[in-house]
């Protein structure tokens, strides 16, 4: 036997998520290498970015990017360089 379906209660209009404004980050990352003044590195000082989607969806290449970022920083300082290779650190003092 076939029978019609009982009447629902009438369905709401499905609404749009109103997408969010992405928010605005004001972002400096500095590095210390050691206790003195002169051994930070400020390779992103007070720049603007947009932050959008979400951290856990973008925690890779973020990771990455924060890796990268402190290698080129501590290699930019003669100091760093000479802990993490210390054959360059030797040819540069002439041994």
């Amino acid at each position: 036997m076939i029978r019609k379906a009982a009447q629902s209660k009438p369905r709401r209009p499905a609404t749009r998520r109103r997408q969010a404004e992405p928010l605005e980050v004001d972002l400096t990352v500095s590095f210390r290498f050691g206790s003195e003044p002169e051994d930070r590195i400020t390779p992103i000082d007070g720049r603007r970015l947009p932050m959008v989607n979400s951290v856990f969806q973008n925690r890779d290449r973020i990771l990455r990017a924060f890796v990268g970022l402190m290698f080129k920083a501590g290699l930019s300082s003669p100091r760093v360089v000479g802990h993490l290779l210390p054959a360059a650190g030797a040819k540069r003092r002439g041994a």
